[in-house]
């Protein structure tokens, strides 16, 4: 709401959600370059983030998510299976 009403000003935004960057590197680019577009004072994008997805992007894709802004990736370790959990 406050976007559409020409508020721009945020230093920080997070992407939220089980594992966004599992969308891949073409949706991932866009969001971020519209986040740059329509945010241009946000200085640091931060996701969620699993192994399986980050292992899906290849160096030069990571390069160019952080020259786009993303900064801050939240790595977990979840598991629902009940040897990990002893």
């Amino acid at each position: 709401m406050e976007l559409k009403h020409g508020y721009t000003y945020t230093e920080k935004v997070f992407l939220t959600g089980a594992d966004p960057l599992s969308i891949g590197y073409a949706k991932m680019k866009r969001i971020l370059d519209a986040i740059r577009t329509h945010l241009p004072y946000c200085a640091r994008v931060a996701s969620y983030a699993s192994i399986r997805s980050i292992s899906g992007y290849t160096v030069d894709e990571l390069s160019a998510l952080h020259e786009a802004g993303l900064r801050l990736l939240y790595i977990g370790f979840e598991t629902g299976g009940t040897m990990s959990s002893k």
